[in-house]
């Protein structure tokens, strides 16, 4: 699992929470909060892993800015950044 789709379940198991205190059931509580607890730990190891130097490669890049950025720019902003990698993939030679 990658560190952005660990970012992803974190804020899934997040909503899961929600939805189980929302029904008065403290115990899933405690199970989602725990989940969330351990994908954002781990996004955060991979994000930091990925932090030396002039940053992330750029796919990796990418795929972070992809998931954690939310609002009605989103999916504008996964477009963008899908054409910008297959623009940069046309450009390499062909063997």
């Amino acid at each position: 699992m990658t560190g952005p789709e660990h970012y992803a379940n974190a804020e899934s198991d997040l909503e899961h929470a929600a939805h189980a205190d929302d029904k008065g059931r403290p115990a899933d509580v405690a199970y989602w909060m725990q989940a969330a607890q351990v994908h954002a730990t781990l996004a955060l190891a991979a994000a930091t892993a990925l932090g030396g130097g002039d940053g992330p490669p750029a796919p990796d890049w990418d795929a972070w800015y992809r998931t954690a950025s939310e609002g009605p720019g989103q999916k504008r902003r996964k477009r963008e950044a899908d054409a910008a990698e297959l623009a940069e993939f046309a450009k390499e030679p062909q063997s």
